[in-house]
């Protein structure tokens, strides 16, 4: 999710009670800076490392057995460049996530060096552009994906560097989810990614690399409890034995590389989906009544979409579905859901190489 750099300790508190009634587990944040806001990203010293510092802190202080609060950030390979972004070198916003607290600057300053030991911080380090970037998600295991991609500043993304190797790598997950722009018309929520996850699914074919993933996202600046939250929510449903203890989140990093979650408004469950002797069995539980579930799957060059219409279906039900998959040159497949409402989850793609 995304939103504002959090300030002291009562927003702090009152931002994690809002998630913990909500049942939310884990809450991954995207800080971003303007230029003329907090959260300093152009700083290349103690400013920013401080402000680091005590994120880490609240984060820590405000997590416990059933609840983590998980530093993130939303970036620019250049944070420097004016707006708008050229495609050719800043090829737009990403989210960086690692599996332990990593101090870092978004620029070096001059003699400043990639890697540094500073106290009280530990290691800290300054990054000059995209490539200094990749090198630090590498050594700290971290992962990157494309936020908002094919829209605002990430217009031209992931498209722009889907043939690197950095994006071909495990440290690009791929790119996020959200219903952005809303389209009540259509027939499902956040078509624009949903196509992009079908894209990223064939690139990986034809690429030779590992499928790449879509988690959700939302946009939003303030959270409290004034805020219209669950109308703007999304969540990632990981499969996890348990929630991580400390400063150690590496469990979460690993499920959502291996693309063990799947993604829903909340109003549509999915609690299993598998794919045996040519059939795909997918237990779905709703809210209001379905509309449609769709098996979607490609062979590196075409998409084939297996529709199933479903408006027959009453509110507050839950069902078993076993389908035939008739796309008999798949390579990949995944399954969406969609009720009356237009509220959706949807699976990660599986391999089937």
């Amino acid at each position: 999710m995304a939103g504002k750099r959090i300030h002291g300790n009562a927003p702090t508190q009152e931002f994690a009670a809002v998630f913990k009634r909500m049942g939310i587990n884990i809450v991954h944040l995207a800080e971003f800076h303007r230029q003329n806001e907090d959260g300093h990203f152009r700083n290349t010293d103690s400013i920013r490392l401080d402000e680091m510092k005590k994120m880490f802190e609240l984060y820590h202080q405000y997590s416990d057995d059933n609840f983590l609060l998980l530093p993130g950030e939303e970036g620019r390979w250049y944070m420097a460049n004016p707006w708008p972004p050229d495609p050719k070198i800043d090829p737009g916003h990403w989210m960086s996530f690692f599996p332990r607290p990593v101090y870092f600057t978004w620029l070096r300053a001059i003699g400043q060096p990639f890697a540094e030991r500073i106290e009280p911080y530990g290691m800290v380090y300054h990054l000059d552009g995209r490539e200094d970037a990749i090198r630090l998600l590498n050594e700290q295991q971290g992962l990157g994906w494309t936020s908002h991609p094919r829209i605002k500043a990430s217009f031209a993304t992931p498209d722009a560097f889907k043939d690197t190797d950095f994006y071909k790598s495990r440290m690009w997950l791929g790119a996020a989810w959200k219903s952005m722009p809303v389209d009540l018309s259509q027939d499902r929520l956040g078509r624009r990614p949903l196509d992009l996850l079908d894209d990223m699914s064939n690139w990986a074919i034809v690429g030779g690399y590992p499928l790449k993933a879509m988690p959700g996202e939302i946009d939003l600046f303030e959270i409290d409890r004034t805020n219209e939250l669950y109308a703007n929510m999304n969540t990632n449903y990981l499969q996890l034995d348990r929630l991580p203890r400390g400063d150690d989140w590496t469990p979460v990093l690993d499920a959502l590389r291996e693309r063990k979650f799947f993604t829903t408004t909340g109003e549509i469950l999915i609690h299993s989906f598998a794919i045996h002797n040519g059939k795909a069995t997918a237990d779905l539980q709703w809210t209001f009544p379905l509309s449609f579930v769709e098996l979607i799957s490609g062979d590196g060059t075409s998409v084939h979409r297996q529709h199933i219409d479903l408006y027959s279906s009453a509110e507050f039900g839950r069902q078993t579905f076993s389908l035939p998959i008739d796309d008999r040159s798949a390579k990949w497949i995944r399954l969406e859901a969609c009720d009356v409402a237009r509220d959706a989850a949807f699976t990660q793609s599986i391999d089937l190489r």
